[in-house]
C-alpha cells in the first residue's frame, strides 16, 4: 500500500512540474508573438501608407496629361447624356469614325 501511495505522489509532482513548464513555455510563446505582431503591423501599415501616396503620385501625373482630360471630360459628358439626357448610343467613340 506504501509503494502505491509513493507512486502517486511521484505522478502528482510529475504532473504539476509538466503543467509549470507548459505553462512557461506558453508565456514565453505568447510574448514572442505579440512582439512579432506588433512588429508587423508597423510594417504593414507604412508598406500601405507608401502603395497610397505612389498611386495618388501615378494617378496625378496620368490626369494631368492634357490628353487624357480630354478624354476624360468626354467620357463623362457622354455618361451624363446617357444617364440624363436620354442618348442613344452611336459606337463611335471622341475622334473615331
Amino acid at each position: 500500500m506504501a509503494e502505491q501511495n509513493e507512486g502517486r505522489e511521484s505522478l502528482g509532482r510529475l504532473s504539476v512540474r509538466e503543467l509549470v513548464r507548459a505553462t512557461s513555455w506558453g508565456t514565453v510563446f505568447l510574448l514572442v508573438a505579440v512582439i512579432f505582431l506588433l512588429g508587423a503591423k508597423q510594417n504593414i501599415k507604412e508598406a500601405l501608407d507608401f502603395s497610397f501616396k505612389r498611386a495618388v503620385g501615378e494617378v496625378y501625373y496620368f490626369v494631368s496629361n492634357p490628353e487624357v482630360k480630354q478624354d476624360i471630360k468626354e467620357a463623362i459628358d457622354l455618361w451624363h447624356g446617357y444617364k440624363y439626357k436620354k442618348l442613344e448610343p452611336t459606337g463611335k467613340l471622341g475622334g473615331t469614325q
